[in-house]
């Protein structure tokens, strides 16, 4: 298999691993880098698109998982390796959880490196295809209904956004993500439910507690909400509608464009 095009990231405190596993990447003529911390790693990943990152669970400035978790290492969608001294089906499973695609346990054989290469070159080429079938689309439209169920929320706007950032809409995730969750939980809290901000603002544990009490009683509960994405080449729109009471839109903009208005811990969601 050509392994040329693939330009891998070692973040490892241990020169030793660093050492053999750039001489082994070498040899079968692939790029690399490596550093020692993650506050350098993420400065290199600014700088250069890497699509393997080997990635070491313990370092000097944190635990490599934690930083995963957060996102630190998404941009290009690189193929997750982590390297770790020890198994615990726990520590598989939450790392699965935070986008982890393979392990290896120190101190690994070279065999092992290979195999890794080989998985890791397979799914960035079917990533790649993937991405290359999205473009080719002329026109995609979806359409939910979904009940006031909030567990959904964050499924649905990943699909949606997923789907829009492959089409080159957006450079990342997070904007659009943050804004189509925003809307479908406006729907179902203060839409469907007709829960008002402000209770959040005393108190969540009541504003979730009423939230939950309203969601099987009617008419809240016999209430949907009707969500419908759509893109061509030109346009992305997305359309969310709930079955509640409305309210003003214009003059609730008007009101969050002051500035200081602009800053209440609650209301800034749909804006």
């Amino acid at each position: 298999m050509d392994f040329t095009d693939l330009n891998v990231l070692i973040i490892d405190d241990e020169q030793d691993i660093c050492d053999v596993l750039s001489s082994f990447l070498e040899f079968k003529n692939i790029k690399s880098k490596y550093v020692h911390s993650i506050k350098d790693a993420l400065k290199l990943i600014e700088k250069e698109n890497f699509n393997i990152i080997f990635l070491d669970n313990r370092l000097p400035d944190g635990k490599g998982v934690d930083y995963l978790k957060k996102g630190y290492f998404k941009k290009n969608n690189p193929f997750i390796v982590l390297m770790t001294g020890f198994f615990k089906s726990a520590l598989i499973k939450d790392t699965l959880k935070a986008g982890v695609n393979e392990f290896i346990l120190k101190p690994f054989k070279l065999d092992d490196v290979e195999k890794i290469l080989f998985k890791a070159k397979n799914v960035i080429k079917s990533f790649h295809d993937f991405k290359s079938a999205v473009k080719t689309i002329k026109c995609f439209d979806v359409q939910f209904v979904i009940d006031n169920n909030v567990d959904l929320i964050k499924g649905i706007a990943k699909i949606i956004t997923r789907n829009v950032v492959d089409a080159e809409f957006f450079d990342t995730e997070n904007q659009p993500l943050i804004a189509i969750t925003e809307v479908i939980s406006n729907a179902i809290y203060h839409g469907n439910l007709e829960i008002e901000s402000s209770l959040k603002e005393n108190s969540f544990l009541k504003f979730q507690k009423e939230a939950n009490r309203r969601a099987i009683l009617s008419p809240y509960k016999e209430r949907k909400v009707f969500i419908h994405s759509y893109f061509n080449k030109e346009k992305f729109v997305i359309k969310v509608r709930d079955e509640g009471k409305g309210f003003d839109w214009k003059k609730f903009l008007d009101k969050l464009n002051m500035t200081i208005e602009s800053f209440l811990p609650h209301g800034r969601g749909i804006y």
